[in-house]
């Protein structure tokens, strides 16, 4: 039995969750991308895992009723977070009133394992900050996010709008206390990528957590359970980090992803404000600012309430669609995906993309660095000679 066509499946994995004879587990393709299998022995085919399924049911999208520009008032929010801290002061307030705040983070304590979890204080708030560039783990997180609504209390789920598109399918019915925010979404990366590629640069060390964007830039690092860097390269001279900007690798169903337009299925949409000219701000401000999209009355609510940690100064959604291209058009396969997917079964990551154009092209921007750092450097010496 076939839930959805398979490469519109996102892999959310509800259709696992609402299963009552446990017979969906999660399987890998050749190409690293999971998808439910059904074990026909234990199907006894009620259906549900289609009743469930974002993919066979009706999805409500809403324009964007207003956009703000925005950041955390908190310093320390701005200066750990990937953007400008918005989930965090969203989270912090529903935590303060008693609520939970579901969301993806790193398993400090395995190696590159990324699930859903729920957070009840701000220490637990803060292992969902940072970007993560790769697919999380959604199958338990499921029945948490309904036990607690069941309980009455206010939750909040974050994540990306297929992984909210999940929590809406698996749910099957409106809750008034759950608010949804999705995060912007670039398309999303089979894990067993990211696993292969760090025993690739890492060699022996054992990896726990990667981070891919600093306080000031962009780059692949990979730590330990200690917390100790182990590995550092530039976004766009590491294979991972490059393949992900140019959207070579994303799951197949994220190229025709029908989350990708200016309708949004969350009571919020939240991410990078790319674009933006800093200079037309009513409040003068050089930092990480992150664009709101208020998508439904509950998240304008949420804003209302949350008013007192952010600084929000509305703008057009125009504006927030120009350079944001995922609010208005699916990622675009890179040139050289077919040439990768050939080779990964017989050669994994790292060996696939060099079989593909990012080899040369990583070569050439580090031919170029080079060649600029001599010539700063004989600048230097001339006119040291000079004096």
């Amino acid at each position: 039995m076939e839930i959805c066509k398979l490469q519109q499946c996102t892999g959310c994995f509800a259709c696992k969750a609402i299963c009552p004879k446990n017979a969906i587990k999660v399987a890998t393709d050749q190409y690293g991308s999971t998808f439910p299998q059904i074990d026909t022995e234990k199907c006894v085919k009620c259906n549900l895992c289609k009743k469930v399924c974002p993919n066979q049911i009706e999805k409500k999208f809403t324009y964007p009723e207003t956009c703000f520009a925005a950041w955390s008032l908190n310093k320390a929010d701005r200066e750990s977070c990937a953007s400008g801290g918005i989930a965090t002061g969203l989270g912090r307030y529903i935590i303060e009133q008693g609520g939970v705040v579901f969301g993806a983070s790193f398993l400090k304590e395995k190696e590159l394992e990324l699930v859903f979890s729920k957070a009840e204080n701000m220490e637990e708030l803060e292992k969902f900050k940072t970007s993560k560039y790769v697919q999380a783990d959604t199958s338990n997180v499921y029945e948490k996010v309904k036990q607690e609504l069941l309980q009455d209390r206010q939750v909040l789920f974050i994540g990306t709008p297929c992984q909210v598109a999940g929590v809406q399918g698996y749910l099957q019915k409106p809750y008034e206390k759950l608010l949804t925010v999705d995060i912007i979404c670039h398309g999303v990366n089979p894990m067993q990528y990211l696993r292969q590629h760090a025993k690739t640069v890492c060699k022996t060390k054992q990896v726990s957590y990667p981070t891919f964007r600093g306080a000031k830039d962009y780059a692949m690092r990979f730590f330990n359970k200690k917390h100790e860097l182990i590995y550092e390269k530039d976004a766009y001279e590491d294979y991972y980090f490059r393949a992900f900007l140019c959207s070579m690798m994303c799951r197949e169903n994220c190229y025709v992803c029908p989350y990708a337009r200016t309708e949004r299925i969350s009571d919020l949409t939240i991410g990078d404000f790319w674009g933006l000219d800093k200079q037309t701000l009513k409040e003068s401000y050089n930092g990480k600012v992150s664009v709101i999209l208020q998508n439904t009355e509950k998240g304008e609510k949420l804003l209302s309430v949350c008013a007192e940690g952010l600084y929000m100064e509305e703008r057009t959604v125009e504006e927030a669609l120009k350079e944001n291209e995922q609010l208005r058009k699916t990622a675009s396969k890179y040139k050289d995906r077919e040439i990768f997917l050939t080779h990964y079964p017989q050669l994994g990551f790292d060996g696939a993309m060099k079989k593909t154009c990012l080899k040369r092209e990583i070569m050439q921007l580090k031919y170029k660095k080079t060649k600029w750092n001599i010539k700063r450097c004989l600048k230097r010496i001339i006119g040291r000679q000079d004096r």
